[in-house]
């Protein structure tokens, strides 16, 4: 029997064990500083689009200006041309973009089986894989310097192209995996942003246009965040917020593998999930069971979900140091201040209680 969208749903719940979830929420800094959003935007804007003359350009020319693009399943990923040149952003794209296949493997596995037409699928996803993880880091700034398209910039051979075909169509087949995108000939457009200037300049853009996004983004704490949708482009950080507080030139960020290797590709499939399930049902919000799926994707795949951001991110004991007194010799007699002691060496990492084990138990 083929799955429809209500069995699709249902297979997902099945294979969940009961989770303590939590609704996403920023690290717990907060500033009163006023950030230059349009300012910012219209940087983004001159950056990708240089050709716009600082009239408007649409999400979809930018896009095709300044960005490299590559189709995998259900995904339509971003990636900004201007940051391939960085050998280490060029190596956290391809390992987003593996993360991406990874996720939508056990997609297939958790919602199509083991049929042959799944089998196939399968396949399909291990040589993309495959081709993807062969790739010079090298050779990508030099590849998409006049070509954007990632199978034609690498020069995939035939049977990466064909395979890259086969996949999406069967990712958008709802006979076999129930839970679709509804339009054969669209993606779930991720946008992702190297580091968080270009991230903050994507979110200064995104109000430029839409007195929504304005209203949702244009606030002095979203410096903290790691996501937004621009319209129906799901805009992706692949770095967290600076630790100590807001870096007015949004020059600074925090690696999202400085605590756990797999910490980028657990962020890039627990995000690009729940971005998943807007694209396959529009308007519908799947709530508490699509945040769970979400959280059980990365500990399916990278054996732990970690992410920084949210409830039972990770946080610091807050040490402190008491006041003292001390003479000092030849000192002013009128009294002084002596200098502080440092606290930051007493502080300890913490996690919140949930959260430790990395869910590898599924938070029982």
């Amino acid at each position: 029997m083929t799955p429809t969208r209500r069995t699709a749903f249902a297979r997902l719940t099945s294979l969940l064990v009961p989770a303590l979830l939590t609704a996403s929420a920023a690290a717990g800094y907060r500033s009163d500083d006023d950030i230059d959003f349009e300012g910012l935007g219209k940087a983004f804007q001159e950056t990708y689009c240089p050709d716009s003359a600082g009239g408007q350009c649409e999400i979809d020319e930018l896009l095709d200006a300044g960005f490299a693009r590559i189709v995998l399943g259900n995904f339509q990923a971003y990636f900004p041309v201007t940051h391939l040149s960085d050998k280490g952003r060029a190596k956290d794209f391809v390992e987003a973009l593996i993360a991406l296949l990874d996720m939508q493997s056990k997609w297939i596995e958790w919602l199509a089986g083991d049929g042959e037409k799944a089998a196939a699928a399968q396949r399909d996803v291990a040589l993309l894989r495959e081709w993807i993880d062969d790739w010079k880091v090298a050779d990508l700034e030099k590849s998409t310097a006049e070509q954007r398209d990632l199978l034609e910039a690498m020069a995939a051979p035939s049977e990466v192209r064909e395979a890259a075909e086969r996949l999406a169509v069967y990712l958008h087949d709802e006979d076999e995996m129930g839970l679709v995108i509804p339009d054969e000939d669209e993606y779930a457009r991720v946008l992702m942003c190297p580091d968080r200037l270009t991230f903050m300049r994507a979110v200064g853009y995104s109000g430029l246009y839409s007195d929504s996004d304005r209203d949702s983004y244009w606030h002095n704490s979203v410096w903290e965040w790691t996501q937004i949708w621009v319209g129906w482009t799901f805009t992706l950080a692949l770095e967290y917020a600076p630790w100590g507080g807001m870096d007015k030139t949004f020059k600074q960020g925090l690696d999202m593998k400085e605590f756990e290797k797999t910490g980028l590709s657990e962020h890039v499939i627990q995000r690009c999930t729940m971005a998943l399930f807007r694209y396959c049902r529009p308007g519908f919000d799947p709530g508490n069971l699509g945040t769970a799926i979400s959280l059980a994707l990365p500990i399916e795949i990278c054996g732990q979900i970690r992410t920084v951001d949210g409830i039972g991110a990770r946080g610091t004991s807050g040490a402190t140091t008491q006041a003292f007194e001390r003479f000092v010799p030849g000192g002013n007699p009128q009294g002084g201040v002596l200098p502080g002691i440092p606290a930051a060496p007493l502080s300890v990492m913490t996690e919140n209680h949930w959260r430790r084990g990395g869910g590898k138990d599924y938070f029982k």
